[in-house]
């Protein structure tokens, strides 16, 4: 009768491929430019210096950087580490598929991660937009990836040589040997969430059993209960 409910807790990644070269130097061939300009001369997020990327328009509208992947038909994620460098705000645009559809933004001098997905684009074309003469960000771990399931939250950067394609594994989350017995079955109180009627407060698993059957508290109406699958039964439950 429960499901899991979610609260605080790790956020782990799937295993991704960055597709783009040069994500945090675009003055790189890689990266081609109309009416930007390009210098590796920022503060990057590792705080080193000369290790990110300022780029600069010198034109109003049709300013662009932007790199050309060829790839079979996928599900695109490019996301971007960016902050404004000419002035306390500056607008951008993002695009995955040659600026066939463009997602406004607005970065401002502390760091962000921006972040967008087209579904189903062949030959990703990844482009930033600046849309006035003059406007300039800094950018940094600049990433074309393909994807499988869209992550709730951008994720995080993929290290790694910039001249070359680059992969990470899937997260994987080992807790520390004091945590696993060799005695055999444990018991684990999880918070839950019920998804019976009788749902008061303040509800958790004691222990879960073989057939369904699991033991569990209801501190709502201060009470302990078994369900075996089908049935709940309640009883009085103090300290």
């Amino acid at each position: 009768p429960y499901s899991l409910y979610y609260q605080q807790g790790l956020i782990t990644e799937a295993a991704r491929t960055r597709e783009t070269l040069h994500p945090r130097d675009l003055t790189q061939a890689a990266w081609s430019k109309i009416n930007i300009t390009a210098a590796k001369t920022a503060i990057g997020l590792d705080q080193v210096a000369n290790s990110c990327t300022t780029i600069t328009s010198a034109a109003a509208g049709d300013t662009y950087i932007y790199q050309d992947v060829t790839s079979a038909a996928a599900n695109r994620l490019f996301h971007i580490r960016a902050r404004a460098r000419s002035a306390t705000t500056v607008g951008f645009r993002l695009s995955a598929n040659g600026g066939t559809n463009w997602y406004a933004f607005t970065a401002t001098p502390q760091w962000q991660t921006f972040m967008i997905s087209q579904a189903s684009v062949t030959n990703p074309e990844y482009s930033i937009n600046l849309r006035n003469s003059g406007d300039a960000i800094d950018v940094d771990f600049v990433q074309g990836e393909q994807y499988t399931t869209l992550p709730a939250v951008p994720p995080m950067p993929i290290w790694g040589t910039e001249s070359a394609a680059q992969s990470k594994s899937a997260d994987l989350v080992i807790g520390p040997a004091g945590l696993v017995s060799t005695a055999g079955p444990q018991t684990t109180v999880v918070r839950c969430t019920p998804s019976s009627a009788n749902n008061g407060a303040n509800q958790a698993i004691l222990a879960r059993g073989g057939a369904g059957l699991v033991l569990f508290l209801h501190g709502g109406a201060t009470e302990a209960g078994a369900y075996d699958g089908t049935n709940q039964v309640y009883a009085a439950a103090s300290v």
